[in-house]
């Protein structure tokens, strides 16, 4: 007796098939993942570049008003016991005092200094009215280098001053770096 032919018929996949389709998406998924992960250290670095932009911005923006609102610029002064020289890296400047209710006192006058600490650009105001506190504030934390320039050879002849603030943060093992630069008249 002669057993039927018996035609074997497959359905699905072979293993070779399986194995090939398992290597395609894995090296897809790590192609996938490598963007993902490089675009978001852009997106980080660059969202890092525009806070400090901001952040020096606001700063230098801070410098300009209490220089346009200036008297003049002082050769040396000692501001809340630090001596300020107007010089390449330092700024003291006086201004008219202005009391806790925004009324301009015209008998008195303040002392505002712009320095370097590290990389701590700092304001120190030495007020002279009653009542009014002295204070250092820190305008940013990330100032590489401050520098100003006078449009007289002597700082205390000038009556604009030109300031460059470069600023640097390191992110992901890249530096960033703003330089702004401004020059501002005082009043007359």
């Amino acid at each position: 007796m002669a057993l039927p032919n018996k035609k074997r018929h497959q359905d699905g996949f072979t293993l070779t098939e399986v194995l090939v389709v398992i290597f395609v998406i894995t090296l897809s998924m790590g192609l996938l993942t490598s963007l993902y992960v490089a675009f978001q250290r852009i997106y980080n670095r660059e969202a890092s570049r525009v806070e400090l932009y901001v952040e020096t911005t606001v700063a230098m923006n801070a410098i300009a008003e209490r220089v346009q609102s200036s008297r003049e610029i002082l050769a040396s002064q000692t501001i809340n016991g630090t001596v300020f020289v107007s010089d390449d890296d330092m700024l003291a400047l006086t201004m008219q005092s202005v009391t806790n209710t925004d009324a301009v006192n015209f008998s008195s006058q303040d002392y505002i200094g712009y320095r370097l600490d590290g990389t701590k650009l700092l304001e120190e105001l030495e007020a002279h009215d009653v009542g009014r506190t002295t204070h250092t504030r820190v305008l940013s934390l990330d100032i590489e280098k401050l520098i100003i320039t006078y449009n007289e050879k002597l700082p205390g002849d000038a009556d604009a001053v030109s300031i460059i603030l470069i600023a640097e943060r390191v992110v992901a093992n890249h530096p960033i770096q703003v330089t702004l630069q401004r020059t501002i008249s005082l009043r007359n």
